[in-house]
């Protein structure tokens, strides 16, 4: 990863488990939320430490995101 952070990491700040992290990774069937809070989370991330984002392809814009619900730990 580009931040050098660990799966084990990630998955402590979101709250979810390294199963549901690595599914969301490789898309093996992850939680629809869960894909949205890693968008989101990575974002956080990289502003946090003033590291360029590319633009996304896919998940473009949060604000299309009518239907998944989910927490952001990692902003509390």
């Amino acid at each position: 990863m580009r931040l050098g952070y660990s799966e084990e990491q990630v998955a402590s700040e979101m709250s979810v488990t390294i199963a549901q992290l690595q599914q969301v990774l490789s898309m093996d069937s992850p939680n629809p939320a869960h894909v949205w809070m890693l968008r989101e989370y990575l974002e956080d991330e990289l502003k946090e430490h003033h590291l360029p984002m590319r633009p996304f392809t896919k998940l473009a814009d949060v604000k299309s995101n009518r239907w998944f619900s989910y927490e952001t730990p990692w902003r509390n």
